[in-house]
């Protein structure tokens, strides 16, 4: 069965690898350690945003170009990048102090386009064929939004338990929400058998 992984690679980091010691993961290999038997990895496609450098970690644009690169030594891997947004905000203090101001400047950096490039890009490759199985991983429940659309002609969209299931006039599509990864990620498997 054709496979195509489609990573949230800004998520996964902070949200699942960045204090663990799995910083420097094969994407590829967890990929197939997850697959059922039967699927055919054909395509991983990555989505993540170029980190800048800032005052209390400027090497993190040096340690995540160096991961890049070595993921781009993977077989059918396309990388995509998002970019980052920063600027100045307000917000307020948990626990301000007496006669103190209630809220405090600070520099709000925000990942922009990763999640959206991935989804355009899974709808993209479903509506073109590209594959039988697409897993996604991500922590991201904004991701679950673009799946009723995956197959044209699919009408409504089912929950139940766990996992979900998208029923259309004369076949359906599974789509199952994992946490089996929750050491990495969560994922989402969708039309795998």
């Amino acid at each position: 069965m054709r496979t195509i992984a489609y990573v949230d690679g800004f998520n996964l980091y902070f949200g699942a690898l960045r204090k663990t010691p799995h910083r420097w993961l094969n994407l590829q290999r967890l990929i197939e350690l997850h697959s059922m038997p039967h699927n055919r990895l054909v395509g991983i496609k990555y989505f993540t945003a170029k980190l800048n450098s800032r005052p209390n970690d400027p090497d993190a644009p040096a340690r995540q170009a160096t991961y890049l690169r070595a993921l781009g030594t993977l077989p059918n891997i396309e990388i995509t990048p998002g970019h980052f947004l920063t600027k100045n905000v307000r917000m307020l203090l948990a626990n301000p102090l007496p006669r103190q101001s209630p809220t405090v400047e600070v520099v709000k950096t925000e990942e922009k386009g990763s999640d959206v490039n991935l989804a355009v890009q899974l709808l993209h490759d479903a509506h073109l064929d590209r594959f039988d199985c697409a897993i996604v991983v991500s922590g991201d429940s904004d991701l679950l939004m673009p799946l009723p659309s995956l197959p044209l002609g699919f009408s409504s969209m089912m929950g139940g338990g766990s996992g979900f299931q998208l029923a259309g006039k004369s076949n359906s599509i599974s789509v199952r929400a994992s946490t089996s990864w929750t050491n990495v990620a969560g994922t989402l498997q969708i039309g795998c058998h």
